[in-house]
């Protein structure tokens, strides 16, 4: 049941995303000449009483996410849609993509816009040129080893001798001195 519901969550918001065949996907550049701003990091959004979709998404340096989205169909307690993969960046007609696998294959586009001061990820779902766009907010990176920290673009550790450590509420966090 959790499944189902989830594929028919899946393909009504993939249903407007941009076809894989008018996507140019842009170099695996991380760093370096390429100065377009990249939405690494971990976006979250609150949702009210009911209300479905992506709550958490986790886009790392080294071109793996994280997503967690909120099934309204669903059996009490089975009610969050986990999953890993690997994602690329793109563009479509002077639009930025993020372009999620589920395996090899595309799962999903997200078409996205970087604030200024990076601290908002705006989505459009709809493909209505941002008339009502789902705003992310950047927050505690998320994390299941300490690795997906290392890989958020976290800030620097406060302290000399730190490292990052994984909670058991799958947030980083810091820690100084001592051993990881």
């Amino acid at each position: 049941m959790r499944t189902l519901a989830g594929l028919l969550v899946v393909l009504s918001l993939a249903a407007c995303a941009a076809e894989d065949d008018e996507l140019v996907f842009e170099s695996d550049i991380i760093k370096g000449d390429d100065a377009t701003p990249r939405p690494f990091g971990t976006w979250r959004r609150e949702l009210g009483e009911g209300e479905a979709g992506f709550s958490l998404l986790v886009l790392k340096t080294d071109r793996t996410f994280h997503y967690s989205q909120e099934l309204v169909r669903c059996e009490p307690g089975h009610c969050t849609d986990e999953l890993s993969g690997r994602y690329r960046f793109a563009s479509s007609h002077g639009r930025r993509y993020v372009v999620l696998y589920n395996d090899d294959t595309l799962w999903y586009s997200l078409e996205y816009r970087l604030a200024e001061d990076e601290t908002t990820l705006a989505v459009d779902y709809a493909g209505d040129d941002f008339r009502d766009p789902t705003n992310f907010e950047k927050g505690d990176g998320w994390c299941d080893a300490v690795a997906d920290c290392e890989l958020q673009e976290i800030p620097n550790l406060e302290c000399v001798g730190g490292h990052f450590v994984c909670t058991a509420q799958k947030t980083c966090d810091q820690a100084c001195g001592g051993q990881p």
